[in-house]
């Protein structure tokens, strides 16, 4: 009988490491799966913009690469919108532009091969929707990426001895150079290793959790934008010309006297979404993936009253 029990428990134990194994296994082949879908999906995007006129793309060529505002949005960035970053959510990188002094034959040469240099253009287009709080995410990867850090709360340490201050390495940068009158170049190679070696842990659980929040199933489209009519970006009431739409909803705010209040308590400041942000930055030293969940609630709530009063009347402005 004792021998009877014990092969039974020999043989669930089996069953349940051939179970442990089987799940590995699924999960190693969703990631590659992940991978694949996310190389196929770029070059099919590639090859819808090389499908575009040769006057397009040369002047999309010869043009700057717009930094992902997710991140940083700061006023015009992704997070604007419902279908943007977070820009906070926040990428500072910018892409390297080639000289102007360069010849044509250089500058050929510089963008070979193809598939490098339009990777960062052809997925501006893509459109994500995470899958834990729905929001869509339009862009690159970086502006995912960053989406995933404020969901996880992924902050760093200041590297300067003596500062508890903790933020999201997007708003580093800024926290260094107001709060501490220097630059990350100017910081000792210790702590610039112990900075990277922050840096590159909250990297690693960012494509750890890469399918929690945006699995293969999370794409939805590539972007249309370009193709529909554009707003004539002219106030019809003053004239002034507002580009963008958040530059638009400030504009529209303004004339309307509308503000959304600071989200940190104690605070009286209250301005437009473009305002709000330079206050948050030089008043505070935080951007959105500063603040904790309940300074984050206030303001994502202050943020939607805002634009439903200004949306309501941007026709009067802008059509």
């Amino acid at each position: 009988m004792h021998r009877s029990s014990g092969a039974m428990a020999s043989n669930d134990k089996k069953e349940f490491l051939n179970k442990c194994r089987d799940i590995k296994n699924t999960l190693v082949g969703l990631l590659d799966d992940q991978k694949e879908f996310r190389r196929e999906m770029m070059d099919y995007n590639s090859r819808i913009a090389h499908g575009r006129s040769t006057i397009a793309m040369n002047n999309r060529e010869n043009s700057p690469q717009l930094a992902s505002a997710d991140e940083e949005e700061e006023g015009s960035s992704d997070e604007d919108g419902r279908h943007n970053t977070s820009s906070e959510e926040e990428s500072e990188e910018s892409d390297e532009m080639t000289g102007e002094g360069a010849t044509p034959s250089k500058q050929e040469e510089i963008r070979k091969p193809i598939t490098v240099r339009d990777y960062p253009i052809s997925e501006t287009f893509s459109i994500w929707k995470c899958a834990v709080c729905k929001k869509e995410i339009k862009g690159r990867w970086q502006n995912r990426q960053s989406h995933i850090k404020v969901h996880e709360y992924l902050n760093v340490s200041c590297p300067v001895g003596r500062c508890s201050m903790t933020l999201a390495h997007t708003s580093l940068r800024n926290h260094l150079k107001m709060k501490h009158n220097m630059t990350c170049n100017v910081l000792p190679s210790r702590e610039k290793a112990l900075l990277q070696k922050e840096l590159d842990r909250n990297n690693e659980i960012v494509m750890n959790c890469e399918l929690k929040y945006f699995p293969p199933t999370s794409f939805i489209s590539f972007s249309e934008t370009a193709l529909k009519e554009a707003v004539k970006p002219f106030c019809k009431k003053c004239g002034k010309r507002c580009i963008e739409l958040q530059s638009r909803r400030d504009h529209v705010a303004l004339k309307l006297k509308v503000t959304m209040d600071c989200p940190v308590r104690g605070c009286p400041y209250g301005g437009c979404y473009g305002a709000m942000w330079t206050h948050l930055k030089q008043k505070h030293q935080k951007k959105l993936s500063d603040l904790n969940r309940a300074e984050r609630e206030r303001f994502d709530n202050a943020k939607d009253k805002f634009y439903k009063k200004v949306d309501i009347a941007m026709p009067k402005f802008f059509s």
